[in-house]
This record gives structure tokens, C-alpha cells and sequence, in this order.
């Protein structure tokens, strides 16, 4: 159960994803050698129809994604439901608006960021949570 940032997607956008997925590279070289060890990155395409595994590495390529940093679409109707689900879903791919969700699995805290966060402030959240855990846990050692 890690800690996980994700923003939605979808590779034929040119003005809002390219602006979020650089924002996702700034919080991948903040996260240095926690980054798929206690915390992913995940990007859900909101466009799985195009998006198939191919076309999605390829933008995780131009994008320097490193291990830990996650790429997620699937048959449209699965997506839809997740997207849905998240919050995410719109009628139209095209009209997804710039969310950020940080958010721990054990915990099942979460937060939403609209619009376009910044690193600072997604790391923020990613160190408030750790320090929530940090505080859980030593608040029920043994004594």
C-alpha cells in the first residue's frame, strides 16, 4: 500500500496534458529514490481508444518517465467506470479538466488538486501523508 499521485491524460492533447505530465517529470525528479519504492506516479489516459500500450509508452518516453511512474488505459468501458469513479469522467475526453489526486492506500486519505498544481504543492501532500503514517505508527508501537 504506497502512496499515489495521478493525473488524467491523453496523448493527442496539446495544451493541458503536456503542461500536467511535465508537472508529474518535476515531481518525479522531486521524489528522487522514493519514486516506486513509497510512491507512484499514475497517469490514466482519458482516452483509451487511442491510447493503446504503444502510443502511451511512447509518450512516457518523451516525457523521461522512470520506473515507478505508471501508464493506465485499457477497453473504454473500464476506463470510463475508473475515470468515473475518480471524479474524472467527462462525456467528452477532450473537456477533462487538469486534476491532480494525492493519496494513501492504507489510509485512505486522499486530496484533490484542480487546475494545474505545482510541485511544490503535490510533494506537499505526498510529505504530509508520509508524516501522517510516520505518526500512526508511532503512535501504536508497543511502548
Amino acid at each position: 500500500e504506497r502512496i499515489v499521485v495521478m493525473n488524467f491524460i491523453y496523448t493527442g492533447c496539446t495544451t493541458v496534458c503536456p503542461v500536467t505530465s511535465a508537472i508529474f517529470g518535476q515531481v518525479q525528479q522531486r521524489l528522487g529514490q522514493r519514486l516506486g519504492k513509497d510512491v507512484f506516479l499514475v497517469s490514466v489516459s482519458a482516452d483509451p481508444v487511442r491510447d493503446r500500450p504503444p502510443r502511451l509508452r511512447a509518450y512516457a518516453k518523451k516525457h523521461k518517465a522512470r520506473q515507478g511512474w505508471i501508464w493506465l488505459t485499457g477497453h473504454k468501458a473500464a476506463v470510463d467506470d475508473v475515470l468515473d469513479g475518480l471524479g474524472a469522467y467527462t462525456p467528452t475526453f477532450e473537456d477533462h479538466p487538469p486534476t491532480a489526486l494525492v493519496g494513501d492506500a492504507r489510509t485512505g486519505q486522499w486530496a484533490r488538486f484542480f487546475g494545474f498544481a505545482s510541485p511544490a504543492q503535490i510533494m506537499a501532500k505526498v510529505d504530509e501523508l508520509v508524516a501522517a503514517r510516520e505518526h500512526t505508527v508511532a503512535a501504536t508501537a508497543p511502548q
